[in-house]
């Protein structure tokens, strides 16, 4: 658990946890419920091979792109009308909406460029530059947030769409 310059206390993840195919993922969250702790719960955007680092991962589809600094009631506001194929926006069971651009890059060179081009767009108004790398955390949908929480921390899927366009999700 870290402090932050506010004084409220933030969670990290503190191992590799567990790698699993989707298929047995979803038996065992049927069975068992979805694993959480007071931290929350968190999951990889995109497909890992067993391993943790960037290195590890098997397929660069989705791109992470989340505000900390803006209402979540603005955040939402802004990703209805971006102009780009948002599969997936959850809570965080804090103070940020998380949201997955579908990008199916062939090359980390691509997906390193793409993100700079959403970057350079997004810059002012506060987008989080650490989510570039392709193996970065999301949060877990359905995990309650004890830690850092907002609300009532629960963590939820608020839109899916998993063939999205390149259109704002509201015209």
């Amino acid at each position: 658990i870290n402090k932050r310059s506010d004084g409220r206390e933030k969670a990290d993840p503190v191992d590799v946890g567990t790698t699993m195919e989707r298929d047995s993922l979803i038996r065992s969250w049927r069975m068992d419920g979805v694993p959480y702790s007071d931290a929350g719960g968190w999951l990889r955007i995109n497909p890992v091979n067993g391993h943790v680092d960037d290195n590890s991962v098997t397929a660069l589809r989705h791109m992470l792109i989340e505000f900390d600094k803006i209402p979540t009631s603005l955040q939402l506001c802004y990703f209805a009308r971006f102009n780009a194929p948002i599969a997936a926006l959850l809570t965080s069971g804090g103070q940020s909406i998380h949201a997955w651009i579908k990008v199916d890059c062939i090359t980390r060179g691509e997906y390193d460029s793409l993100f700079l081009s959403i970057q350079s767009r997004l810059a002012r108004f506060g987008m989080d530059s650490q989510n570039k790398n392709p193996g970065r955390l999301s949060r877990l949908v359905g995990a309650i947030r004890k830690i850092g929480f907002e609300g009532d921390g629960h963590q939820r899927l608020l839109y899916l769409n998993p063939n999205p366009s390149n259109h704002p999700i509201i015209t």
